[in-house]
């Protein structure tokens, strides 16, 4: 009976959506831990600092999300996520393995949209924490499958940018050899693909964070975001096979904090270009 009575005066303090801010508290506890060089506060307060800036986006948009969703009794379902998500929490920091916070963040957004769907903001929160476990984890399973064919596909972009821009250029699987003689490999690390899942990410938590939820054609707004980052990132390529002098500056040399912001001022454009596009049909 006691038991029965202590029961019933938890699930009347604390309502769903407690519940689910504090999983969220939870989860970026633990992807912002497991980035600290070490186990000091000076560590943990570095990671915070340098934590991408993408995320918290997403992080404070769930949250927006969950606070502006419907106001319910805390249900055995959110309950069990809490104390469930609380012991996989912590044993993915006790096993410094930061892959499985992507499989943490599927688990979680799958529940919300299965579960609570039916009320949109938390079907909100829902995408951007599967489009959140998607780079984390699911877009770098993909590239490690697939990553001949995705860097190859890159270097045919750059061969047609090199062309275009006058330069005599030959290519062989991922190399390509300028007319000068100088040649790059291009390899995993330059693929647009990793820059990618990230651009899809932003878009898709600007737009629910600004409208709330999402729409079909958002899709040709994502989908123009990825083809600015390919054609930048293409262009980034065929600058440094352009040659010798271009590489050292552009990819080992002063340039290289240039193109970090330029490529980030890209992709914000891009995605502000998305979202105000967005805004005259805003509910």
């Amino acid at each position: 009976m006691a038991q029965n009575r202590a029961q019933a005066a938890l699930f009347s303090a604390v309502d769903r959506r407690e519940a689910w801010l504090w999983i969220l508290a939870m989860f970026v506890a633990s992807c912002v831990a497991l980035q600290a060089p070490d186990n000091t506060m000076a560590g943990l307060l570095r990671a915070f600092g340098e934590h991408n800036l993408v995320y918290w986006l997403c992080y404070a948009v769930i949250a927006q999300c969950i606070s502006s969703s419907a106001s319910e009794p805390l249900d055995g379902l959110s309950l069990a996520a809490l104390v469930g998500g609380a012991a996989a929490l912590g044993g993915i920091s006790l096993l410094s393995m930061p892959v499985l916070d992507g499989l943490i963040a599927t688990g979680l957004g799958l529940l919300l949209y299965r579960a609570y769907g039916n009320d949109p903001r938390l079907r909100g929160a829902a995408i951007v924490f599967i489009a959140l476990a998607v780079n984390i984890f699911w877009a770098k399973a993909v590239f490690a499958i697939f990553k001949e064919p995705i860097v190859v596909l890159d270097t045919r972009f750059t061969e047609v940018m090199l062309r275009l821009s006058g330069y005599e250029v030959e290519r062989t699987v991922n190399t390509l050899t300028a007319g000068n003689g100088f040649y790059i490999t291009i390899i995993g690390a330059c693929s647009a693909f990793n820059n990618l899942s990230l651009a899809v990410l932003a878009t898709i938590a600007a737009l629910i964070g600004v409208r709330g939820h999402l729409q079909r054609r958002d899709l040709g707004g994502i989908a123009l975001v990825c083809l600015v980052l390919m054609i930048f990132n293409s262009l980034r390529l065929s600058v440094f096979a352009s040659s010798r002098g271009a590489y050292e500056y552009w990819h080992e040399g002063a340039g290289i904090p240039i193109l970090a912001v330029m490529q980030t001022a890209v992709t914000l454009a891009a995605v502000a270009f998305v979202v105000f596009r967005s805004r005259p049909k805003l509910a």
